[in-house]
């Protein structure tokens, strides 16, 4: 009430209490552990188009903080290079009050035929997200499409490869 004396020299109707009691109540219950983990258990739920098609993000809004996992079309590949090639990324975001937030991303995978291990971390920060100012640092090896905007995804290429014959993909070692 003595916020409302200074800021407002009217006075506050009942019905404008109530309003702001009620809305105080909901934010308190809205930002409460309880509830944020029962939206949770809702949306984190997997599904099998999750693991075949689209993947999933793993929330934990009380914490702020995300996992994503890729799909299995993602996670097995092959091409004419490396051959078989299994494929793990995982990405770990925390998220701050003032809409910072971090990113890392590690990616492991194995080419059967030229038997090499490829590993590489990518680490991002937003310091001003409204600007889509931030700093990003990567490091490791890893194979790379030679259009740096990836044009084919490579599961339409293993598709390519494995049933028509026909290699598109264009890669690297990077």
């Amino acid at each position: 009430s003595n916020y409302w004396k200074i800021t407002r020299p009217v006075p506050l109707t009942p019905d404008e209490i109530y309003d702001y009691r009620l809305k105080d109540s909901l934010q308190l219950v809205k930002e409460s552990k309880p509830y944020q983990d029962s939206l949770d258990r809702k949306s984190n739920k997997i599904t099998p188009i999750n693991i075949f098609v689209t993947g999933k993000t793993i929330h934990n809004n009380y914490h702020k903080r995300s996992w994503n996992l890729p799909p299995l079309t993602q996670m097995l590949q092959y091409n004419t290079v490396e051959g078989f090639v299994p494929y793990f990324r995982l990405s770990y975001t925390q998220r701050f009050d003032d809409y910072k937030f971090y990113r890392i991303a590690p990616e492991l995978r194995y080419g059967f035929s030229n038997e090499r291990f490829n590993a590489r971390i990518n680490a991002q920060y937003y310091y001003n997200p409204l600007k889509f100012a931030s700093v990003r640092f990567s490091g490791g090896r890893f194979v790379e499409q030679l259009n740096e905007h990836s044009p084919l995804e490579p599961f339409d290429n293993t598709v390519y490869t494995l049933v028509a014959e026909k290699n598109y993909l264009k890669i690297y070692e990077k």
